[in-house]
């Protein structure tokens, strides 16, 4: 008995609209706020400040989000290309993680 490709299938064209969508991208440049993430990252020696307390100042608390910029600014410098090439896999997985949960419930 053969599975059922239609969700890979989905997945796949959903995939290839994500990346024809995202290729202008590519030479993306920081936006507003993403400078004091940029800085944040490359500044603090370490996420902990972010993780513990509101480091921004403004009237909403990320700390999951404030930590991955900082380990995204270590990692893929401070291009901005590579930082929304890194967010939009962040969303997919939420996504997939969130199609996943619906198929269970």
């Amino acid at each position: 008995m053969r599975a059922d490709r239609t969700p890979l299938a989905a997945a796949g064209l959903f995939a290839l609209a994500a990346l024809l969508l995202a290729w202008p991208m590519r030479h993306g440049a920081p936006y507003l706020d993403d400078y004091v993430f940029l800085m944040f990252g490359r500044h603090l020696d370490a996420p902990w400040p972010l993780l513990l307390h509101d480091s921004v100042g403004t009237f909403f608390f990320r700390p999951v989000v404030m930590a991955l910029w900082w380990v995204s600014t270590r990692v893929l410098g401070t291009d901005g290309g590579p930082h929304y090439a890194l967010n939009m896999a962040v969303h997919a997985a939420n996504g997939a993680a969130l199609a996943w949960l619906l198929a269970r419930l």
